[in-house]
């Protein structure tokens, strides 16, 4: 790769191809082995047993509308995390088919693609923020507040879509940064830095990003790195566990801050993965969700199957296949997504 090496912007751009392989490769393997819940192979099953979870970022209305089309058309009801909890712990079951939708990171393209088109559903959703990446973009005219706001909300903007009473914020970490892996650079930043997501190595600012941004990129070293939620934790009191607790703690403390009245209680693993040693500090931060990424969800389609910190989520896509009047079966929706047809950016 050339330009900033491991970690740049020409590693976001592969990352975003290679998540795409993955996800296709993944969508192959449960149909494979029948990994999917019942309900996706068109068989009845009573809503109050399943409550399939899916997972975006900032779609638009050609990629959406087909899906959100399906629900409507067959009278599904779109669930906040507070029912979600409340049906996890039988105080709540839905009377009608129901699923959530969530969409990560608090990206612009939520706001100004994908919520004018669930609003015309009247559908709620579920918005995964990192308040580290909402102060920057909330903080005023220097250069990483402007970068920060090409792609992230505001905090009020934020508080505008949940003020409608259709989004549901919740955590997404702090920062969504990634930590160093080896102390030998592998790269230089030397091109033009223009999204903030695709450097998360240099996260939160320590001075490497000012540099950058300031037309210093050939000075600002760049090493291999891995998502910070999937180091490895040590025990608790160790330095990495401490870290990762206080991002989760001030993650959620600081969205309850700028939403008065508002109770953050899940939490999605940036880069859409964890560590199973993470959770324990997900529990002790005081969240009663945890929301992983690309994972067969309740697969013998049973409420006792589905652990509160180990919620899976599917993409969009697969939406189509729920039971209802127009379902397309996985088989047919397997053949679109190796074709490449199902492109979150339409």
């Amino acid at each position: 790769m050339k330009g900033l090496g491991w970690p740049g912007r020409q590693l976001g751009l592969y990352m975003n191809d290679r998540w795409r392989a993955i996800e296709r490769f993944h969508g192959v393997r449960l149909l494979v082995f029948h990994r999917l819940p019942r309900a996706f192979y068109g068989r009845h099953v009573p809503p109050e047993v399943l409550v399939p979870v899916f997972s975006q970022h900032g779609p638009g209305p050609k990629y959406l509308t087909p899906k959100l089309e399906h629900l409507a058309r067959n009278r599904y009801e779109t669930i906040s995390t507070r029912q979600y909890t409340d049906w996890l712990a039988g105080r709540w079951a839905p009377r009608a088919p129901s699923v959530m939708l969530t969409f990560d990171d608090g990206l612009r393209g939520f706001a100004e693609r994908t919520f004018p088109v669930l609003r015309t559903f009247g559908f709620r959703s579920v918005l995964f923020v990192c308040p580290g990446l909402t102060d920057l973009a909330s903080a005023g005219s220097d250069d990483v507040s402007r970068l920060a706001r090409r792609t992230i909300l505001t905090w009020d903007e934020l508080r505008g879509l949940h003020e409608t009473g259709l989004v549901d914020v919740q955590s997404h970490g702090l920062w969504h940064n990634r930590v160093l892996q080896g102390s030998t650079p592998t790269g230089i930043g030397a091109e033009r830095i223009e999204d903030i997501m695709f450097n998360a190595d240099l996260l939160p600012p320590d001075g490497r990003l000012e540099r950058a941004l300031a037309g210093q990129g050939q000075d600002v070293p760049r090493f291999r790195t891995v998502p910070k939620f999937m180091q490895r934790m040590g025990a608790p009191g160790s330095e990495p566990y401490t870290t990762v607790l206080l991002d989760l703690v001030e993650a959620k403390q600081r969205i309850e801050a700028h939403l008065p009245g508002h109770r953050v209680r899940a939490f999605a693993f940036p880069w859409w993965n964890g560590s199973t040693s993470v959770l324990q500090t997900v529990k002790e931060a005081g969240y009663e969700l945890a929301f992983w990424g690309l994972a067969p969800i309740c697969p013998r389609c049973g409420r006792q199957a589905v652990d509160p910190f180990r919620v899976g989520r599917l993409g969009f896509d697969w939406i189509l296949c729920l039971p209802g009047k127009g379902r397309t079966t996985v088989r047919q929706l397997i053949r679109e997504k190796l074709k490449g047809l199902h492109d979150e950016r339409a």
